[in-house]
């Protein structure tokens, strides 16, 4: 589908539609990982939180890929943030994934099932706190202005964005 995009592209205003394009996909990108977020949210399943972090990787490698057009220090801090949502769904993964091979030596007999409940028991609560930390982190990162969206800068609204994120400073006299 890339590819086909960049077919489509008008080639003799392609300098000026590449931003355009690139907006378009992170943004067809980003409205899939906060649908998935979304079905987290609703019922926090290890395939929900696993699904929701393949889209997190798909929106990761596109801002990388994308950064040098829009402002790329914005781009390379959102992607800092999306890799951070990464790691700690990436640990939930880990958890479950463990949990299941645990489970599978119970029935291989290798070990007691009540091994298991015990390593379980032991792991669940900081997994629950990650999960539970993650899940509050993504929705604050999906929820921002995602830094290739011109639509501020179509309405004129960048540069108060701007100096509101660095120029407020409290006049006393």
């Amino acid at each position: 589908m890339f590819a086909r995009d960049l077919q489509d592209l008008d080639t003799d205003d392609f300098p000026n539609n590449l931003p355009r394009f690139a907006e378009k996909q992170l943004a067809g990108l980003h409205r899939n990982a906060v649908k998935r977020l979304t079905r987290t949210l609703k019922a926090p399943t290890p395939e929900h939180a696993h699904r929701f972090r393949i889209a997190l990787k798909h929106l990761r490698y596109s801002c990388d890929f994308f950064a040098p057009l829009f402002d790329n220090a914005e781009m390379v801090e959102y992607a800092k943030a999306i890799a951070g949502l990464q790691d700690a769904f990436g640990f939930i993964n880990d958890f479950h994934v463990a949990l299941s091979r645990l489970q599978d030596w119970v029935e291989r007999g290798a070990i007691t099932k009540e091994t298991r409940e015990a390593i379980a028991e032991w792991h669940t609560p900081h997994a629950q706190q990650v999960l539970s930390d993650a899940l509050h982190l993504a929705e604050s990162v999906m929820s921002r202005c995602q830094p290739w969206c011109t639509e501020c800068e179509r309405r004129g609204l960048t540069t108060i964005r701007r100096r509101m994120k660095h120029d407020i400073r409290l006049l006393v006299e």
